[in-house]
């Protein structure tokens, strides 16, 4: 009896490898976007976060009036919050945040409507405002996160629920 045994050649292999990889690719992609989008909105979100304490801090502790604003220079309170934001005290950048990430927009809603930056006085609370600020990436009909700030300049962080939305007080803010 004669056992013949037959093999693949190197290049059906290499095809095959070349064939699977692509699928993979194709099935792993979606994940992978979920994961960067989700380390981005945490990244842009403890920015933030830091921005609003830095600015409250540095306003306690010099006892000098601190302000955050948007800027798209780094230097002077100009722009869109999605750009970038600095704390200053005395028309002086004391620290600057830069937004790299330009697949949405961070928005800012206050109370008064007019104000466009956040304002810290000497003993660490906001002037006039309270506000919320909350990133949209474009396309989407639910914000990624809000931060909420209160008169007393405390800020919580807030992170949508199990449909996507995000509440402050009982609405639901959208994009």
């Amino acid at each position: 009896m004669v056992v013949t045994l037959k093999a693949f050649s190197l290049l059906e292999i290499l095809i095959v490898i070349f064939i699977m990889s692509i699928l993979l690719v194709g099935i792993a992609s979606p994940s992978i976007n979920f994961l960067s989008q989700r380390a981005e909105v945490q990244k842009l979100s403890a920015k933030l976060m830091q921005a609003i304490n830095l600015a409250r801090s540095e306003a306690l502790i010099n006892h000098k009036k601190t302000t955050l604003c948007q800027s798209n220079n780094l230097k002077d309170c100009s722009g869109a919050w999605s750009d970038g934001f600095i704390v200053r005290e005395a028309n002086k950048t004391l620290f600057a945040f830069q937004n790299n990430s330009k697949k949405g927009v961070l928005n800012w809603r206050s109370f008064p409507k007019n104000k466009k930056y956040l304002e810290f006085l000497p003993a660490g609370l906001l002037s006039e405002q309270n506000g919320t600020f909350w990133y949209c990436y474009k396309n989407k009909l639910n914000p990624s996160f809000a931060i909420v700030l209160n008169k007393a300049g405390r800020a919580r962080l807030l992170m949508p629920d199990s449909q996507g939305k995000v509440y402050v007080s009982s609405e639901a803010l959208a994009c």
